[in-house]
């Protein structure tokens, strides 16, 4: 990967590690329905997938929901 990016004009300074964090948590509206917030920061992103980047990639923020429904719950109550 160094080589690939002081090929393409960049600096041969590739991150060696990635770390994330991430808070999730959990709110149940009723018993058949279920809400999910989730954040998650990512820190030195893995970047073997552009090797010919000449910069390294920022860090990242990502704010994520998951919504959970009991269809048998919500339907035989």
């Amino acid at each position: 990967m160094n080589t690939a990016r002081v090929a393409a004009g960049g600096r041969a300074d590739i991150r060696r590690h990635q770390y994330m964090m991430e808070l999730a948590y959990g709110l149940q509206v009723n018993p058949a329905i279920r809400l999910s917030p989730n954040l998650q920061y990512i820190l030195h992103p893995d970047q073997t997938g552009a090797p010919d980047r000449t910069r390294n990639i920022r860090n990242a923020f990502i704010l994520g929901f998951k919504f959970t429904v009991d269809a048998m719950q919500l339907l035989f109550r």
